[in-house]
């Protein structure tokens, strides 16, 4: 901050962020003199990003049922006090602020760490969004997700949750608790639709997608933590 005719200074702090994209010029179109939204992200870190924490609207999840078999339901006919399919992991606890969530390493065997277990839904919210995500393809799918979305990967021995945006080629990825890929691309695509952020109690970590998902070709682990 900068006052008094530049004689004083005061330091707020610093940010620094990466843009979701590189400069690429035949993206950068103007309507009515005003940049689109598809280019912005080259000039602007971060931007409409505070609630581009959901997963396109396109996948199933697991319901459970009166007689407590799961049955696939669409996202877009979940409902708030639905009992879903989700994943308890071990060592990690499910009251971790999203900074901890990030700092969670684990070291253990990858045989022990998944089990399964129900949540209830608190919360779903959908919102319709264009903006630049990751399409992250894997040796057994494809997901599109957004920039800060955290999956659940392993790499040289660890594993974490990582934004996706950390994500490299090579990372793997968990499809169940028993099932697991390499990631083989990492590239950019423009989404234009809805996304659902879900809010899952007690645990926070949750399967989306399945074998007949549009979008998501087989399922990934995914934590739902939004602060």
């Amino acid at each position: 901050m900068i006052s008094n005719g530049l004689s004083d200074v005061i330091d707020c702090g610093a940010y620094i962020g990466a843009n979701s994209i590189q400069m690429e010029e035949n993206l950068i179109t103007y309507t009515d003199n005003k940049l689109d939204n598809i280019a912005r992200s080259m000039f602007f870190s971060n931007p409409s990003q505070g609630n581009m924490n959901g997963v396109p609207s396109t996948y199933l999840v697991k319901v459970q049922q009166n007689d407590n078999t799961f049955q696939n339901i669409s996202i877009a006919n979940l409902q708030i006090g639905d009992v879903v399919e989700a994943a308890s992991i071990a060592t990690f606890d499910t009251e971790f602020t999203r900074t901890q969530t990030e700092k969670w390493v684990y070291t253990g065997s990858l045989n022990e760490l998944i089990t399964y277990t129900t949540a209830s839904v608190m919360n779903i919210n959908n919102l319709n969004v264009s903006a630049w995500f990751h399409r992250i393809d894997y040796t057994s799918g494809s997901g599109l997700l957004p920039t800060n979305k955290l999956i659940l990967v392993e790499n040289s021995g660890s594993v974490s949750f990582k934004n996706v945006s950390e994500l490299e080629i090579g990372y793997t990825i968990f499809n169940s608790a028993t099932e697991f890929s390499q990631i083989t691309q990492i590239s950019r695509e423009w989404y234009s639709g809805s996304i659902t952020v879900l809010d899952i109690e007690p645990t926070d970590v949750f399967i989306a997608g399945t074998d007949s998902n549009e979008i998501m070709h087989n399922t990934i682990i995914v934590h739902n933590k939004q602060t």
